[in-house]
Parts: structure tokens; C-alpha cells; sequence
């Protein structure tokens, strides 16, 4: 017997535990998930941002350094070595957490974590914003990524 289906905000609440995970001065944490609206939706991975080999030690050096050193949480679930492309049916939920709680993550702006979740097969990827959730098609939040890193 099986429990009751799982739903976006428990997704969310997943994403921002893995968050809370991360020693990072930016908390952020992503949860890859399958199944399209109406259907049964599934748990795929979880990934949260961190330096390797080591962790931030909140200083100004580590924060300038952190986009370029740190693994984002994306980067971490797609090296979990979880297929992702499950017949294009995987979203991906990222969060950025402040003190434990949901904080808007400002909008798609990295190029790297973009396309490597677009090379994997990723669906869609969902942003919070202070006026709520967004979701992103791949192909917009890939473009929008590439403007923004301009």
C-alpha cells in the first residue's frame, strides 16, 4: 500500500532541507522530479550547493569565488548519476533558503547549471519569486540564462 501522492510542496519542503544541507553563505538546494500534471508525480534527486573539497568559510574571497568554485545544487543532482531523461517528463525545483525558509532566488542566470540540465533532458524548472512560483520551459530558461550572463 502506498501513501498519499507526493505533491509540489512537498517537493519544495525536500529542496529546502537539501539546502540546509549546503555550507554555502547562498543556502540553495534542487529536487528533479518526474511525472507531468494529472499523473503521479516521483522523486528522481536531490542536490544542494557546496565547495569541493571543503567548506565556505563565509568570507568575502569565498563569496566572489563561490560561481565559479562551487557545485550548484543542479550540478549536484545531475552528478548523483540519476537519469534525468525519463522520457521528458523531469522538472527540476530550485530553492534558495534564508535561515531555514524559502527566499526568492532572483531569475535564471547561469549558464552552466542551464545547460547541462537542458543536455539531460530536463523539462521545465521552477524559480520562486517574491510574487510566487515560475515555471521555466528549458529552451526560456536556457535563453534567458545565456542574456543574463551577458
Amino acid at each position: 500500500m502506498s501513501g498519499p501522492p507526493i505533491t509540489f510542496d512537498d517537493f519544495v519542503a525536500i529542496a529546502l532541507d537539501a539546502a540546509g544541507a549546503s555550507t554555502c553563505r547562498s543556502q540553495r538546494g534542487a529536487v528533479a522530479f518526474s511525472g507531468r500534471e494529472n499523473e503521479t508525480r516521483e522523486l528522481v534527486a536531490v542536490g544542494f550547493n557546496q565547495k569541493p573539497g571543503g567548506d565556505c568559510d563565509g568570507s568575502e574571497r569565498c563569496k566572489a569565488t563561490c560561481r565559479r568554485e562551487a557545485v550548484h545544487a543542479e550540478q549536484a543532482l545531475l552528478a548523483s548519476g540519476v537519469d534525468l531523461a525519463l522520457g521528458g517528463s523531469v522538472e527540476v525545483i530550485h530553492v534558495k533558503a534564508i535561515d531555514g525558509k524559502l527566499a526568492p532566488s532572483g531569475g535564471p542566470d547561469c549558464v552552466e547549471c542551464s545547460k547541462l540540465l537542458m543536455f539531460a533532458g530536463v523539462l521545465a524548472v521552477w524559480l520562486y519569486h517574491a510574487d510566487g512560483w515560475r515555471r521555466y520551459p528549458m529552451a526560456e530558461f536556457h535563453a534567458l540564462s545565456i542574456a543574463a550572463g551577458r
